[in-house]
């Protein structure tokens, strides 16, 4: 994570650092935050990475409803409503047309947390 510098003097404000990315759909993997040890511009370096590569390096996930107890259909409902901002008769017509797709292609980290939202409801 960028490390925030400033001087209280000059009133510079940099930061130093680098970061990763969540989304790949641009080809760059992470950026990198430096500093112009000349004219003490701020510059970022975009990393590319090979998406053919690291499609093959890594696991994406689907995460969908295929099944719903009956016992979880309004804790569902209500879920549905509140995530996807929908009117009743929108989520119950959603929970009532399995299956429903929470993600397409998401990173594992992503595809846990989704299932533990909606795990055990």
């Amino acid at each position: 994570m960028p490390v925030d510098f400033g001087c209280d003097g000059c009133g510079l404000r940099f930061s130093v650092g680098w970061y990763h990315y969540h989304d790949f759909a641009s080809g760059y993997g992470s950026s990198t935050l430096c500093v112009c040890a000349r004219c003490a511009s701020q510059h970022r370096l975009d990393h590319a990475m090979d998406v053919s590569k690291w499609h093959s390096l890594s696991s994406f996930f689907d995460a969908t409803i295929t099944e719903v107890p009956s016992a979880a259909r309004l804790a569902l409902t209500s879920r549905l409503r509140d995530v996807r901002r929908l009117a009743p008769r929108e989520a119950i017509d959603l929970v009532n047309s399995l299956p429903i797709s929470l993600g397409r292609d998401l990173p594992e980290h992503e595809a846990i947390e989704l299932k533990s939202q909606y795990e055990g409801l």
